[in-house]
């Protein structure tokens, strides 16, 4: 077993791999103490690897799925490259048209490496996805462009 990434000294228990365009590229091996939080505790292997993309089609289109959204609360959805565009396209009109003000009220007090996000924050942002994905299937049934059509 590999030793901790972080620390250097305990046994990694934690093994993250990062894949980009479905080819492995990084694994990061934490023990118990240095792992970061992911929310995924306590859920069973199958539960987690339901939210791996690799061998994942596009819920829109069927294509390999490129990137995708999901939290440890809510089922994952998975994209091919366009649907993506297009469903970060409809979030972000969704962002602008909630917060028309929101270039006035930007500020560089927070890294973007921060994850602690305020609850109020990640609950608008998990409703906005929701509410994209829901807004993209509308959108590609009505164009006769989804799966199923």
């Amino acid at each position: 077993m590999p030793l901790c990434s972080k620390c250097h000294r305990n046994e990694a228990t934690i093994h993250i791999t990062s894949v980009f365009n479905g080819v492995e590229k990084e694994k990061m091996h934490f023990c118990q103490d240095c792992s970061p939080s992911t929310g995924f505790e306590g859920l069973t292997v199958e539960e987690i690897q339901s939210h791996s993309i690799i061998g994942k089609k596009c819920e829109f289109c069927g294509q390999a799925a490129y990137s995708g959204v999901g939290s440890p609360k809510t089922k994952s959805t998975f994209w091919c490259f366009d649907c993506g565009l297009e469903y970060n396209h409809i979030r972000a009109e969704l962002f602008r048209a909630e917060n028309p003000d929101w270039k006035n009220r930007v500020t560089l007090s927070r890294s973007f490496l921060n994850t602690n996000f305020p609850p109020d924050e990640i609950a608008q942002f998990e409703a906005r996805s929701e509410k994209a994905i829901l807004l993209l299937k509308e959108r590609r049934k009505q164009d006769g462009r989804d799966k199923a059509s």
